[in-house]
């Protein structure tokens, strides 16, 4: 049977020495306690890796390897894409030519400039 558990009431009339003691002794406990669920975890994969006939190493290489290469994929950066037209006067405004015509480049064709002008070489 557990003890009874103590209250936030109870813990904020423990002196700061005992409450250390008793955050040791939990995070100890809570140590003890996943080691165990490992233990049983890889108790059971042996079996499954067993009915098989593999080795449960190899099955926990190729996880990992598969979670590896999901990190990878995941963690890549994608590429800002290149300018391909810029004002001719104005160099903070360019365009990817990609997605929506910006306004200023409407703007300049009405005027009379080209696409080939405005081209980033």
């Amino acid at each position: 049977m557990s003890a009874p558990l103590l209250t936030r009431e109870d813990l904020r009339d423990l002196p700061l020495e005992e409450l250390k003691e008793l955050q040791k002794i939990i995070n100890s406990a809570v140590d003890d306690y996943y080691k165990l669920q490992v233990e049983k975890a890889l108790a059971e994969a042996q079996q499954v890796a067993d009915k098989y006939g593999v080795d449960v190493a190899d099955v926990i290489s190729g996880l990992q390897k598969s979670e590896t290469k999901k990190q990878a994929r995941a963690t890549r950066a994608k590429k800002a894409p290149k300018i391909k037209y810029q004002h001719p006067y104005n160099r903070s405004l360019s365009w990817t030519g990609r997605g929506r015509t910006p306004t200023w480049i409407e703007d300049l064709l009405e005027g009379g400039m080209t696409m080939d002008e405005l081209r980033v070489e």
